[in-house]
């Protein structure tokens, strides 16, 4: 069920489109991180590779923009609830927007915290309050002081992937790449 006609039709398209859609992020992965070995680097390409394809297709009758923002080490948030901690948000900010006209417009967008394994492993290292913020969602605030921050933010994500962690190979050669699959933390919801 779709909140909006239009969400039905831009749904149906992106629907329609998706083995373009997956090859364009297979192809992004692929490119950032073969050889690469430090996680900034990996995801800096990442996000120049996701939105330079996602900005490249048209399907019919949907405009399709797509634009990233590194989010690494900021904002810093703090969480009182169940108990206190601070952590980073995530490291990658993703909102696709996608638009039949001027008029109708739907939105969507997602945090990822990026790990690249621990050298010749395949172990992550992950911070616990972290992983605590990306699958609870505990009220937190951030902002800056100059613009009327920190204010209280309470999310409780419609979809599974909202807040994930992706996590990579690290370094690995072209012929050892395995196609990113995120951890999705919200199992319950």
């Amino acid at each position: 069920m779709f909140v909006t006609k239009t969400a039905e039709i831009i749904a149906n398209e992106v629907r329609w489109s998706a083995e373009v859609i997956r090859s364009i992020f297979a192809g992004a992965f692929g490119k950032a991180i073969v050889n690469e070995n430090l996680e900034v680097r990996f995801f800096r390409k990442l996000l120049r590779e996701v939105e330079d394809g996602l900005n490249g297709i048209s399907p019919p009758g949907v405009n399709i923009t797509c634009r990233t923002k590194e989010i690494h080490q900021k904002p810093r948030v703090k969480v009182q609830q169940p108990h206190p901690f601070e952590c980073e948000l995530a490291d990658l900010l993703v909102v696709v927007r996608y638009a039949i006209d001027a008029s109708n417009i739907e939105r969507k967008s997602l945090f990822y915290q990026v790990k690249l394994c621990n050298s010749g492993t395949r172990e992550c290292d992950i911070d616990f309050n972290q992983l605590e913020l990306l699958c609870d969602w505990p009220g937190f605030e951030f902002g800056l002081k100059s613009t009327g921050g920190p204010r209280y933010y309470s999310n409780q994500p419609h979809t599974l992937e909202f807040g994930s962690y992706m996590l990579m190979l690290r370094g690995p050669a072209p012929e050892d790449f395995i196609l990113c699959q995120s951890h999705f933390c919200h199992a319950g919801s």
